[in-house]
């Protein structure tokens, strides 16, 4: 989504679209994330197979406390997204629309930060490009 500017009323990003961008402070994410802790509890052969997936690299004493909700928080995102698609498609049971929100908003998220990223990277190679 193309951000155009910012709305006057509640600071947020404005899309194309004319909407303004739900963005997750990482106040929100620890709430978000205490709440899905709580609302899910983790089964033993599910915090094995996370402990196991990691790399050393990846896990280090100094991570913070930011870092760890947002963690979590992806960590109960994407099992809520498994189980709804491992459902079949005529199942009663569906993903409840604040866990959908939530998803979608992570989404969002996460798509302008890695719009952000390209944009720094190629930025960086054209400048690059220009003082040869």
């Amino acid at each position: 989504m193309k951000i155009i500017g910012s709305c006057p009323f509640c600071q947020r990003e404005v899309g194309s679209d004319l909407r303004p961008i739900n963005q997750l402070n990482m106040e929100h994410i620890n709430i978000l994330a205490n709440e899905l802790k709580d609302f899910e509890p983790v089964t033993k052969s599910e915090c094995q197979r996370s402990q196991h997936s990691t790399t050393p690299s990846q896990v280090s004493s100094t991570e913070s406390n930011d870092s760890q909700s947002v963690s979590l928080l992806t960590e109960a995102m994407l099992n809520m997204v498994r189980r709804e698609f491992e459902l079949p498609a005529d199942a009663e049971e569906q993903i409840p629309s604040d866990h959908a929100e939530l998803i979608l908003a992570m989404l969002s998220e996460e798509q302008n930060c890695y719009d952000k990223f390209l944009q720094n990277k190629s930025s960086k190679t054209g400048s690059k490009r220009s003082r040869k």
